[in-house]
């Protein structure tokens, strides 16, 4: 998932038109934390996750789902292991046909026809936007448009179950992730804590969220960086 030159030098001007005068900041604490990463005795990059190059619509998904609220290597890899092993689930419809035909507790061992609404109305939902293979649904995530379109506030998604599953920014950055976009940068917990220890300072505010603007910008800035 590493980008080449183009893709680099597009993204910058990307960040340079989204924070204007501020962009020279945005680089220079993306610089300071890459020198912090790299300083860091045990620092070390690894290799992503195999499951991501796994391309199969229900396992992205299955993935983008369940792990809203739920340990991932406890109750989501599993999960995700079992849809992909289905072919006819790596298509939009396929895993609609499968998932009302056999239902979830079969598919998945997976107990909650409220999780089982939540995965219908994702299908659902990119079938609207004509959306049927992966390589459909990894272009169709490229735009942040489309990115944004995913939000509940906007989609509606979630909003109807009694589950934990919402897709806000996080949800939404972790989909594109899931589809193997460079840039994709799901900003959690973990990556938080670490920019306060390196005394990053935020573009808008001494706390990074997603508000006032995209934390993940300076995580895809690294990212370029590292």
């Amino acid at each position: 998932m590493k980008p080449d030159r183009t893709q680099i030098e597009d993204l910058v001007r990307s960040l340079e038109k989204r924070h204007g005068v501020k962009s020279d900041q945005l680089k220079s604490e993306g610089r300071r934390f890459s020198g912090f990463l790299k300083a860091l005795p045990r620092f070390r990059l690894v290799d992503p996750d195999p499951l991501l190059f796994v391309e199969h619509v229900g396992r992205v998904i299955v993935d983008g789902v369940l792990q809203v609220g739920h340990d991932y290597e406890k109750q989501v890899r599993k999960r995700v292991n079992k849809i992909r092993n289905y072919p006819e689930a790596g298509s939009v419809s396929g895993l609609r046909l499968l998932l009302e035909g056999q239902g979830i507790k079969q598919l998945l061992d997976f107990n909650s026809q409220e999780t089982q609404k939540d995965l219908l109305d994702v299908a659902r939902f990119f079938s609207i936007h004509n959306i049927e293979s992966y390589s459909d649904l990894r272009e169709w995530l490229g735009p942040e448009e489309h990115r944004d379109s995913l939000l509940s506030v906007q989609s509606g998604l979630g909003l109807n179950t009694r589950t934990p599953f919402r897709i806000a920014d996080k949800t939404a950055d972790y989909f594109r992730l899931l589809v193997c976009h460079w840039d994709a940068a799901a900003v959690d917990k973990g990556i938080k804590s670490v920019l306060a220890q390196a005394r990053v300072v935020a573009l808008n505010s001494n706390r990074y969220s997603y508000e006032g603007g995209r934390s993940s910008d300076l995580s895809v800035e690294i990212r370029i960086l590292v």
